[in-house]
């Protein structure tokens, strides 16, 4: 039966295209150099095949009725046989289908709308609840700021309530899109800060710039610097910065006037020793200034969530020194050893009476240096600032 229908192969495909088919036939049977399109001779070829189709059907089943008739009954047998054989199966999937939807699927979609409807009015609690510690913590910012005047106590009462109300916007980063909340950061919280901060600063730098206060009052100190780092790290970093290079500036002005009157030079660096030490009780100070992780600078790292250190850590961390390791002596000695040995080398390579008297007095100059340089603190990691100002003078032991 499969040779009667050789001819047609191109209709029983699968992928067969009518337009297609039609196209190629309206092709072939028309000259591509003339204008007019001959439809006649395409519809000829079409009656032409359909009527040998049908008596190719005729004649099939003329010859051939009974097995015709016994495909016929095999396929309808087969078919039955199937549908009989799946009934059952394709039933019993139905009904475990529907217990399964039923019992499961449509309880989870119940579950999910309640689980979505509880998750939108957390939200918004969550929302109002920052909303309302904000608007509390804002009002009792502006009621101290206009009540109390600007001390130290009252600055460092601000400036928790002023970390509080960070914590709360970290917390709920949403808390920032309300109306209410940017008017009061406007109003009231930016300028507030930004007044506390300068004023914070201020202070820090008053205290630590006097020898006396900064060995008296460490306390103020430490409550100062902490408040100026949970409000402004970077201001933090630039005030210690700022007080370490004014004591920089200071010190390597005195040790030049005494190049010109070596005879002074003991005094001098015995002062020179002094502010370092002031530097060194600012460094024990940030050390024993404890935070974690919720006020570090730096973030803490997933191996190590509990961490724990001291301002003196955060301000090295920090990295806004640009000599040593970055700790205040470290920043103190080498800007002095820097601008004093470019000073001494300038006056012994001038020569003249500075210079001769430079070289005659090289003994007394280095051991100067190694005599008050011990004093410089209460332990004996002095020893790098020391080698620094040996090697400021180093010209005059060659």
């Amino acid at each position: 039966m499969s040779n009667d229908l050789e001819d047609f192969d191109s209709l029983l495909e699968t992928n067969f295209d009518a337009k297609q088919f039609g196209n190629d036939l309206l092709k072939v049977t028309n000259n591509i150099n003339t204008t007019t399109l001959d439809l006649n001779t395409s519809l000829k070829k079409l009656k032409y095949d359909l009527h040998e189709i049908d008596s190719r059907i005729d004649q099939l089943v003329n010859n051939k009725p009974s097995e015709i008739i016994d495909l016929m009954y095999r396929n309808e047998n087969v078919n039955f046989t199937i549908v009989d054989e799946l009934k059952p199966s394709l039933e019993y999937l139905n009904m475990s289908y529907d217990r399964l939807k039923t019992q499961v699927l449509d309880p989870y979609e119940r579950a999910r709308k309640v689980q979505l409807a509880l998750s939108k009015v957390y939200q918004t609690s969550f929302l109002l609840r920052g909303a309302l510690v904000y608007i509390h913590l804002s009002n009792k910012i502006s009621t101290t700021s206009n009540v109390a005047q600007l001390n130290i106590p009252t600055a460092v009462n601000l400036a928790s309530l002023h970390y509080q109300l960070q914590i709360t916007l970290n917390e709920n980063e949403n808390l920032k899109s309300l109306q209410k909340v940017k008017l009061l950061d406007q109003n009231i919280i930016t300028p507030n800060k930004r007044e506390l901060v300068t004023f914070l600063s201020l202070q820090v730098s008053k205290e630590c710039l006097n020898s006396i206060k900064i060995k008296t009052n460490k306390e103020t100190i430490s409550q100062l610097v902490r408040s100026l780092f949970l409000l402004s790290p970077q201001e933090f970093v630039a005030t210690i910065n700022k007080i370490i290079l004014s004591n920089v500036t200071t010190s390597s002005q005195i040790l030049s006037r005494t190049i010109n009157s070596i005879r002074g030079f003991s005094e001098t660096f015995k002062e020179v020793v002094e502010k370092s030490y002031n530097i060194y009780i600012l460094e024990t100070i940030l050390r024993n200034i404890k935070i974690d992780n919720t006020t570090t600078a730096a973030k803490p790292t997933a191996t190590n969530k509990s961490h724990l250190g001291h301002l003196l850590s955060e301000y090295t961390l920090m990295g806004n020194t640009k000599s040593g390791s970055g700790t205040p002596r470290d920043l103190f000695w080498n800007k002095v050893a820097s601008s004093f040995r470019k000073d001494f080398e300038i006056s012994v390579n001038r020569g003249g009476p500075v210079g001769k008297s430079l070289l005659k007095n090289k003994d007394f100059i280095i051991d100067t240096i190694r005599q008050h340089m011990g004093k410089s603190c209460d332990n004996s990691d002095y020893q790098s600032y020391l080698n620094l100002m040996l090697n400021s003078v180093s010209i005059i032991a060659k």
